[in-house]
Order: C-alpha cells, then structure tokens, then sequence
C-alpha cells in the first residue's frame, strides 16, 4: 500500500490514473481522492475525482445493468470529497463522522428522489433473483422489501465513504507520519454535546419514522467508530495482541446487530465518563 500511495503522490497524472482505473478494485478509486484531497487540498482532490467519476458516468449511461450502484460508486466519492474536506478543515474525527452521516442521508435521499427508475429497477432485479432461489431450492425466501433495500443502499454508502476516509488517512500516515494514524484513531471519541445530538435525532427519527428503523440506525454510527477505537485503545494499552482485534470484527460481522450495539453501548459511555482515564488510573 506503501507504494500505491507514494504513486498516487507523484503528480497529478499519477493520481488520475489510479483514481480512473481503481474503481475495479474495491476503495482504491475513493482512497485516491481522499488522499489527494487532505494532501493537496479540496480543489486538486475535486480534479482527480473527476477522472474517477469518468468510467462511472460511462458505465451509467451505457452499461447493460446496475445502473444505481454504479450511480452509488460516484456519489460514494463525492462523498469521500466531501468527508476529507470536513476532516482537515476541523482535525476532529468526532465532528467528521458526524458530518459523514448527516451527507450520506442527504445524498441517498438525493438519489433515491432523483433516480428512482433506476432504484426501481434494482428492487426488480433483486426481488427475481430471491424467485429464482426459491423455485430453484424448492423454498420459500421472501425478498427483502423496497424500503429495507433502500437502507441497505444507505449503510453501502456511508461504510465505503468511511473506508475510503480511513485509507486515505492511512495512507497519509504512512508518507508523512509514520505510526501517526493508529495513535489518531485510537484516540478518537465523540464529544459531549454532539453525543447528546446523535442520540436524541436517533430516539427523535425512531419514534416519527418507525418503519425507517436502519436509516434510523445509521445515526449511531459515529457511537459504533467511537467504539471501536476504544477496543484499539484497550488492546494497545493493555497488550492484548491483534488476536482480540481479530475476534472482535469476526464477531461484528457475522453477529452484526448484537456487538453492534454493544460497540454502540461502550463508544456513548466513553462520551460521558472517559473510559479510557478510568482504564488508565486502574492500571
């Protein structure tokens, strides 16, 4: 990665190229434009993602299908622009995953109001490929409704603008401050007052729009990161080794809702008591 990235700084034509011919490799087109941008700065990370953007605009008007997820690919790295934008104007990973939230609901809400052909179309897609495992396996599989797709659409874009953030600031890292990045992430933590936001627009959009509950969850997402960078903390400071990391994300992706919240639980509680002074004093 070391060398990509050192590519990717060479000049501009260098960026270009990686930016353009990266979308075939999931991040690496997003974490292009995203190291440029908190390198550069926001308007030479705009022209690479412009390059970046040329094959999806081509795969969008001539491609045979998946219209809206190439649509996705190129919102995903205005969304990237965006997020390092925020981040190296504030410095603060608290207020960034907060503004990454609150543009990753406006964008698909954009797209969904803006497209909806071509959303449409993908519902129909998915729904006949459920049908065809059902008559296939001689089962009975209920295709996930339009909404839940939506939202699923959602979490898509947030997460790959988020991984794409986090690349591109490992990567910076690993040019110009080697080590630097663990330290940052390790340390990241949501503030009070913007803690109480997120959990009080979370209760305020489940309670108004109940059947919208995994966009509603999405609010939390700075609390999961917020939690996830306390157990990089904890297994730092107390030598635990990369196994307990390694356990832990094995454990959030096949039991996703319940360490979710668990992440969710440790990362508001570190917000109002700091944890990590508490950890520190005991040990």
């Amino acid at each position: 990665m070391y060398f990509l990235a050192s590519f990717v700084m060479r000049g501009r034509l260098h960026a270009y190229v990686v930016a353009a011919v990266g979308n075939a490799v999931p991040f690496i087109s997003p974490a292009t434009v995203g190291l440029v941008s908190l390198r550069k700065g926001v308007l030479e990370g705009s022209l690479v993602s412009l390059w970046g953007l040329l094959p999806l605009i081509v795969a969008y008007y001539y491609g045979s299908s998946d219209n809206f997820l190439s649509l996705l690919s190129a919102v995903n790295l205005l969304n990237v622009l965006f997020v390092t934008y925020i981040l190296s104007f504030r410095g603060d990973w608290g207020t960034t995953l907060f503004y990454l939230v609150f543009s990753s609901f406006i964008l698909m809400s954009g797209i969904l109001l803006l497209f909806k052909g071509d959303f449409t179309s993908l519902v129909i897609r998915i729904s006949e490929a459920f049908k065809n495992v059902s008559q296939s396996g001689n089962i009975s599989i209920e295709a996930p409704s339009e909404r839940t797709i939506s939202a699923l659409m959602l979490w898509t874009l947030a997460l790959n603008t988020f991984i794409g953030v986090i690349i591109a600031r490992w990567w910076q890292a690993l040019l110009y401050n080697p080590g630097g990045f663990g330290e940052e992430f390790q340390g990241l933590k949501i503030k009070k007052i913007p803690a109480v936001i997120i959990v009080l627009s979370f209760l305020v959009f489940s309670v108004l729009f109940s059947d919208y509950s995994l966009w509603a969850q999405l609010i939390l997402f700075p609390m999961l990161i917020s939690g996830i960078a306390l157990l990089h903390w904890i297994v730092r400071d107390r030598n635990l080794g990369k196994g307990v990391l390694f356990v832990s994300y094995f454990a959030l992706v096949f039991f996703t809702p319940f360490v979710a919240a668990i992440f969710v639980f440790l990362g508001t509680l570190d917000c109002f008591v700091n944890l990590r002074d508490k950890l520190s004093y005991q040990s």
